[in-house]
């Protein structure tokens, strides 16, 4: 309201139209940050009442551990795609070296998108009803980064093997890694913010999770697919 208006300052009233006091910018920005700071943190698993360093180191354990726990059981799902496909990274070795820089491209993608929109939910800037613009907006953005980084990992892929189709698979997995990072980075904090649960909260394991899932099965899965040529 503040800033459609551009007010410095609004009365507040009783019933019966007398001054109660006023709200000025100051109060709404210093309200603003305060919100916007603690999602941002939250995304991270530390909660508001953690951030001070004279916390008691209980009640730092008590809100993080969980996360962290929790984080332990979403990283076994992501692996267990490697597990499955242990064969491929016996037979071309080099593959091990493709995942963690495609994987972590991906989450680095998505927690950008992520902070943007959470950091939108906070200002009131973004609601759940934006979510076809910027699915678009994201997309776009998607199939351009997803390009121009898939074609430089590609280079580098080929430059270090000299085999144009390992370079095809390092390029090919981080494309389609780096579009659907974006796409899920935008995409979850508003769906969990439809269901009513705290977006702050819940996002940046689930994010991780997917990203790493994503990254690994693309990879892996490209790379069976071509291994006569790649080896």
């Amino acid at each position: 309201f503040f800033q459609k208006y551009n007010f410095l300052a609004i009365p507040v009233v009783d019933e019966k139209n007398c001054l109660l006091g006023i709200i000025t910018a100051d109060d709404v920005s210093r309200a603003v940050r305060q919100e916007a700071t603690e999602d941002l943190i939250r995304i991270t698993g530390i909660s508001s009442d953690d951030l001070s360093i004279d916390a008691p180191v209980s009640l730092s354990v008590k809100k993080r551990l969980p996360w962290l726990m929790f984080n332990i059981l979403l990283n076994v799902i992501a692996v267990s795609v490697v597990a499955i496909y242990q064969g491929t990274i016996q037979a071309v070795v080099a593959i091990a070296v493709l995942m963690p820089i495609i994987s972590d491209m991906g989450g680095n993608t998505g927690f950008q998108g992520l902070s943007l929109v959470i950091r939108g939910l906070a200002l009131g800037k973004i609601s759940v009803k934006d979510f076809w613009k910027i699915f678009k907006r994201q997309s776009l953005l998607g199939l351009i980064m997803g390009t121009v980084l898939g074609l430089e990992v590609a280079l580098l892929a080929y430059l270090w093997k000299w085999n144009p189709y390992f370079g095809l698979v390092a390029g090919v997995a981080m494309f389609l890694n780096i579009y659907i990072a974006g796409i899920v980075g935008v995409s979850l904090p508003l769906f969990l913010k439809s269901i009513k649960v705290d977006p702050a909260i819940a996002t940046g394991p689930l994010l991780t999770t997917i990203t790493d899932l994503t990254g690994f099965f693309i990879t892996l899965s490209l790379a069976t697919q071509m291994i006569d040529l790649i080896k």
